[in-house]
């Protein structure tokens, strides 16, 4: 009625008759006398039925990644349970008889294992659950664990034996058990890279180069990783001026470290494939395509944002 009020808490619905809320401390009570000390339009302080969604309105599409917002709406939506993607599983081997986990004082030949928490850290940021396993270079130990593993996870990824010097088993063991659809890319760094399909399940082959390794996870894994998630990968990829000549070979790919410097992009002279430093000092890759033999001074270049890579 005219010249009434009624209270109520936040989230309550609204008094038949009534169509705004004022917020009590824009109020003051006297007894049973209430002085509204501002203005309010109809509907203010209201959340309308529907507001959000109605019957019949798409809630989320498949291939939605979920995050906080994604699992209020479906909770909101009534839904108590929902179809989802589960996370792949995945073997990964890292091979080497050289390697050994970290330590201060290495001995004679050793090399620290840095490919075990790359790669592990790399299959995590595409939501996958990584297994970590490590096998020295012998045929017969390799062929066991493969066969292994490839009963009990969706894909396997291996590390290190995909060259043709003595010791590299790899790929001899995957030809063994199924078949190579891929040994050897026009990539750099990356060129021994290897793929493999046993018993329908995948086996992406990286070198035992750490930053060989997680090129070749970027360009050739992480987007398979995804789909298996019902998840697709979709690059930034930008335009940025050269700050100098970027030398390049004709019939290969370069994937070159850069640093982004507002609309420059500096290409890092560390090259080596095992220097793990120029993957932490730069934040970018610079495409190089095939059909270019190299990119002059301030020539606008395809640039790939690391960030830009993770689901």
């Amino acid at each position: 009625m005219s010249g009434e009020a009624i209270k109520i808490s936040t989230g309550a619905p609204i008094p038949d008759g009534a169509n705004a809320v004022v917020m009590e401390e824009y109020t003051h009570e006297d007894g049973d006398n209430l002085e509204v000390l501002t203005s309010v339009t109809p509907g203010e302080n209201v959340s309308p039925a529907g507001e959000d969604f109605n019957k019949g309105d798409l809630v989320l599409k498949k291939g939605k990644l979920l995050g906080p917002a994604e699992l209020a709406i479906i909770a909101s939506a009534g839904f108590e349970r929902v179809k989802v993607f589960k996370k792949p599983r995945i073997a990964v081997i890292i091979t080497g008889s050289e390697l050994v986990m970290p330590k201060i004082n290495l001995e004679g030949a050793e090399v620290i294992n840095s490919n075990h928490y790359t790669i592990k850290s790399m299959v995590e940021s595409c939501l996958a659950l990584p297994e970590m396993f490590h096998s020295i270079d012998d045929a017969k130990l390799v062929e066991e664990l493969f066969k292994k593993l490839l009963g009990k996870y969706d894909a396997l990824i291996t590390t290190g034996g995909t060259a043709i010097s003595k010791g590299d088993v790899v790929v001899d063991v995957a030809e063994k058990l199924g078949e190579v659809l891929i040994h050897g890319v026009s990539l750099r760094p990356g060129k021994p890279f290897g793929f493999a399909k046993i018993h329908d399940k995948p086996v992406f082959m990286l070198s035992g180069f750490p930053v060989a390794a997680m090129v070749q996870f970027d360009v050739f894994a992480r987007e398979a990783l995804l789909k298996m998630q019902g998840l697709t990968l979709k690059p930034l990829l930008v335009h940025k001026k050269a700050t100098r000549k970027i030398p390049s070979t004709l019939g290969r790919t370069d994937y070159i470290r850069a640093k982004i410097e507002g609309q420059m992009i500096r290409p890092l002279k560390i090259k080596g494939s095992g220097i793990i430093r120029s993957m932490v000092e730069s934040d970018s890759y610079i495409i190089i395509p095939e059909n270019l033999e190299g990119i002059e001074e301030g020539a606008e270049c395809e640039v790939l944002p690391y960030h830009s890579l993770k689901a």
